[in-house]
């Protein structure tokens, strides 16, 4: 969205009555994907009282959300979607520069590390099976990262909808142990039908979230997660 105050007070104005002609490949879906990053894929989670962004009431509390970047999709206490692809992945966020190191390959002893970092609070340290998913809610392809203790015990749910091409219910249950309580993601069933993308569009996503590379670091504006006592 462009400020009122981007073209300052004097600018050079195009005449109402110039035709500019468009091309035909110019549309807004594909301005879209042309102006986004490819390598990046919106982030499907569950935004519990933990989270910074349920804190300062940008999503409601235990509701799923899509973070698109800057901007974030309230999709309520449910969402269907459809997996299609799965991968391993640990990530390391950096507690003073604001970077993230992913890893994909459990051989690297990176990743084995970070794995081993996970079990211990508050280190910025994630692992799990992330999996590619089609959320028709939002039209759009999401990662969804099963990343805490809890998140990891359902994820064999996904993983076989995934097998039997099915799509899943997220929502999420809440979990006392007496000392600790939280809520956590439940996959279930879905029985609602809507339109998937094209065959050529999942093979395509499906193709380029299977080819990541051995090591990716990036940028990060938001606050570093924690996974508090590994939930």
């Amino acid at each position: 969205m462009i400020q009122n105050n981007f073209y300052g007070n004097e600018v050079a104005v195009i005449p109402d009555n110039v035709n500019l002609a468009v091309s035909k490949y110019s549309t807004d879906d594909i301005f879209s994907g042309v102006s986004s990053t490819a390598s990046w894929l919106p982030r499907l989670q569950l935004f519990t009282a933990s989270n910074k962004e349920a804190k300062q009431s940008k999503i409601p509390i235990n509701h799923y959300g899509l973070s698109t970047g800057k901007d974030l999709i309230d999709l309520g206490e449910s969402v269907e979607c459809l997996p299609v692809a799965w991968r391993p992945k640990a990530m390391l966020f950096g507690q003073t520069d604001k970077k993230v190191v992913s890893k994909y390959n459990p051989a690297d002893p990176e990743f084995k590390r970070i794995q081993t970092l996970a079990e211990t609070p508050n280190l910025g340290a994630m692992f799990g099976p992330e999996f590619l998913v089609w959320v028709p809610a939002a039209g759009k392809w999401a990662t969804l990262f099963m990343a805490s203790k809890s998140a990891r015990r359902e994820a064999p749910n996904i993983k076989d909808a995934l097998d039997h091409r099915r799509a899943v219910t997220m929502d999420s249950h809440f979990i006392d142990t007496g000392k600790y309580q939280w809520q956590a993601p439940l996959v279930k069933g879905c029985s609602t039908p809507f339109e998937i993308p094209s065959a050529d569009d999942i093979v395509e996503q499906v193709e380029r979230f299977n080819k990541p590379p051995e090591s990716q670091i990036e940028e990060v504006e938001e606050e570093v997660p924690t996974n508090g006592r590994a939930r």
